[in-house]
């Protein structure tokens, strides 16, 4: 839509989208018994599970003003309630040399199109090294007309390891089982 005197809230963009996930399970990450009273001690692997709610067209405050969302995701489409949508989720371990972590997770980015959703996630997991690590989430199709990743990859580093790569359909504004806070 283009901007006009007569409606000033229609937009070209940029346009956004929340997102609702959470960890439900975490386990470890204890200081290794016996080392309490070092100066750097061990921690053990800590393991975490997450669930994906749902996708926002709209950012819902609590009391304080904060979004009750985890993540905000600027978007190429305008987001309109009920659309399907695409969420491109990665999970990935992390670390330091006195513990790690499993199942650590980063939204990469919402799309209207599930073969664009697909190619994005087909490409994280091929690792490609051409793909150009800028710290800002999005799409080039200069070199060929598949999806690239070009985001920065939070799993990529010396304790980082990539996990996985779930591509999760939803419906704008709707919560499965979850009620929209």
């Amino acid at each position: 839509m283009a901007k006009s005197k007569e409606c000033p809230l229609e937009s070209d963009g940029p346009f956004r989208v929340w997102v609702n996930w959470e960890y439900t399970h975490c386990s470890g990450g204890e200081i290794v018994e016996g080392q309490e009273d070092y100066d750097y001690p061990n921690t053990e692997d800590e393991y975490k599970d997450h669930e994906v709610h749902g996708v926002y067209s709209t950012d819902a405050k609590d009391e304080r003003g904060w979004s009750r969302y985890n993540e905000s995701i600027d978007v190429e489409f305008e987001p309109v309630p009920g659309a399907e949508v695409f969420l491109v989720v990665v999970t990935y371990s992390s670390g330091s040399t006195f513990g790690n972590s499993y199942g650590n997770v980063t939204v990469v980015g919402c799309y209207e199109e599930e073969a664009q959703a697909d190619s994005i996630a087909s490409d994280i997991l091929a690792d490609d090294t051409d793909v150009d690590v800028d710290r800002a989430y999005r799409r080039s199709l200069k070199r060929s007309k598949k999806e690239r990743f070009t985001g920065y990859k939070a799993w990529t580093g010396y304790f980082e390891g990539l996990e996985g790569v779930v591509v999760h359909g939803l419906r704008l504004d709707e919560a499965e089982g979850w009620n929209r806070f």
